[in-house]
């Protein structure tokens, strides 16, 4: 893990579309079937038209939502009638709203597309893959994007989402700390995550309050593994136990 600290990458959703049979494809770059279809066939759904919108699930009316909005703005200059239907969910309810379609069966309730975390990719395709949309052949360029993101959206050798964002973050310190245990801000700057380690103890022993903290999740230890330009998913399959980033990570 010895990239610089500063150059730490947050993990950020992704795109997916919700499976539709084939005849029903929207007239957007999507060309792809279910991986597996579910018991129960889903229903015909009905061709994009003016009075039927692209039905979307997202969050965050400032970043996420903002997005859609300009993506509609942009895809109807050529595309008069084309309307989104943007539906506003965190991200709890919208993996809840999955998994009671999937279990009563009941793909009606289903967008065209939603909004994904990357960690809930492949439970989520493992356990429910008739919601999904295999987007192989959907005429995307998969190169331009980075490995780490696709590996999260990548099930078996088949994507089922697009990536969209990397959101850089940034470590705000505390100088007077820092000054404390005979060091500066620049002594913070551009570093890997063990140099980081020797400093810090040095601003905990001096000062006894750590540098980081964690709200018991996992973000921390994936955003530290994002930063090293690794991952908890290696070549599309969940790797913890032999994953040698993630033992340097905590």
């Amino acid at each position: 893990m010895q990239q610089p600290l500063w150059r730490q990458l947050w993990q950020h959703p992704c795109w997916s579309a919700a499976a539709v049979p084939p005849a029903a494809k929207p007239p957007l770059p999507l060309r792809a079937s279910p991986p597996s279809p579910p018991r129960n066939p889903l229903p015909p759904t009905p061709p994009l038209t003016a009075t039927r919108p692209l039905t979307v699930w997202a969050w965050d009316p400032n970043f996420n939502i903002y997005a859609l909005k300009q993506a509609e703005a942009i895809y109807q200059k050529d595309h008069p009638n084309f309307k989104l239907n943007i539906e506003e969910n965190v991200y709890s309810d919208i993996e809840t709203k999955l998994i009671t379609a999937a279990t009563s069966e009941d793909y009606s309730t289903l967008p065209d597309i939603f909004l994904m975390q990357d960690y809930s990719f492949h439970k989520m395709v493992a356990n429910f893959p008739g919601i999904y949309t295999e987007l192989d052949n959907g005429g995307f360029n998969w190169d331009d994007f980075s490995g780490g993101k696709l590996a999260d959206s990548t099930v078996d050798g088949h994507h089922y989402g697009i990536p969209f964002d990397n959101g850089a973050s940034v470590m705000a310190v505390r100088s007077d700390m820092i000054e404390n245990a005979g060091l500066t801000v620049d002594d913070f700057k551009d570093l890997t995550w063990s140099e980081f380690e020797e400093k810090a103890q040095k601003v905990v022993d001096a000062n006894g309050v750590p540098m980081l903290t964690s709200s018991g999740g996992s973000e921390l230890i994936i955003e530290m593994m994002q930063s090293a330009g690794a991952s908890p998913v290696v070549d599309g399959e969940v790797k913890i136990a032999d994953n040698a980033a993630l033992k340097e990570s905590p």
